[in-house]
Formats: structure tokens, C-alpha cells, sequence
């Protein structure tokens, strides 16, 4: 299996853990190519071409998701069967999902700042799977109550 971030080049060694803190604000940094990934760079850690294409794909398939569950947000307002609230909850789904996505994009897209873009990222996409695991729980509750209710209605007869 490949390596997707590459091996060292011909004769260097791979590179070992770093055993050290990372470097204090405002410390002296040693000289770095600019543009090389690391702590070089002002304002903080910049990611590579590797890391940078496997961000972008995550910033997309986030999109695409967002995309789907504001389709699916805005049938759920039509039909047959129209649930206002279904529609409501994927729509702030959907929303949540797009702003990950912007700020996924915005970890390829800008210079200095790729960790705190990444965190603003996950943390706007854990508040998805938050919303949605709190609705499933809700559900599965909901659930359970009419099973018991129907249990015993049937044990009373």
C-alpha cells in the first residue's frame, strides 16, 4: 500500500516524533523554506499538498451532503406527507453541514491559520452529528413509550 503523504526522499531518513512542546508565540523560529509546511509560516502551522487534498475532500463531500438535506428539507414542505418540522430540522442540518464545508474550504484556501480553520470546522460539524444523535435518542424514546402504551392497552383486554 502507498503512503498518500509521500516517502522522504532517496536516502533521508523518515521523519521521527517530534519529542518537544510546540514552539512558544512569538519564539525564534528556525529559518524554513517559505512555503514549506510546519510552524515557519506567521500566524501558525500550514498544511501541505497532501493534507490539503484531503481536506478538500472533505470540504466537498461536506457540501454535497448539506446540499441533499436542503433538498430533502424542502420536499418535506410539499406532498402528501409535508412535516414542517422534518423540514425545519433538516434545513438547520443542511446549513450547519455548509458552513463546515466553507470552513474546510478555507483551510486549503488561506495562509497561516489551517489549525484554527480545521477547529472551526470540526467543531461546526460536530454540532451536526450532535443535533442529529439528540434526535435519534428522542426518537428512540418516543418509540419506546408507544410500544409500552400499546403493550398495555393489549395486556388490559
Amino acid at each position: 500500500m502507498n503512503n498518500p503523504y509521500g516517502q522522504p526522499p532517496y536516502g533521508q531518513q523518515p521523519h521521527q516524533q517530534n519529542p518537544y512542546q510546540a514552539p512558544a508565540p512569538g519564539a525564534q523560529m528556525p529559518y524554513q523554506h517559505p512555503g514549506a509546511p510546519g510552524y515557519g509560516l506567521p500566524g501558525g502551522y500550514e498544511f501541505g499538498e497532501a493534507e490539503n487534498k484531503v481536506v478538500t475532500a472533505a470540504a466537498t463531500w461536506t457540501l454535497v451532503l448539506g446540499i441533499i438535506t436542503i433538498l430533502t428539507a424542502v420536499s418535506n414542505l410539499f406532498g402528501e406527507n409535508s412535516n414542517f418540522l422534518n423540514a425545519a430540522l433538516n434545513g438547520v442540518i443542511g446549513a450547519f453541514m455548509i458552513g463546515s464545508s466553507a470552513a474546510f474550504r478555507k483551510v486549503v484556501n488561506t495562509q497561516g491559520n489551517d489549525v484554527a480553520h480545521l477547529m472551526e470546522a470540526l467543531d461546526k460539524f460536530s454540532t451536526v452529528l450532535i443535533i442529529r444523535i439528540v434526535l435519534l435518542i428522542l426518537v428512540g424514546v418516543i418509540l419506546m413509550i408507544g410500544v409500552m402504551v400499546v403493550a398495555g392497552i393489549a395486556a388490559s383486554r
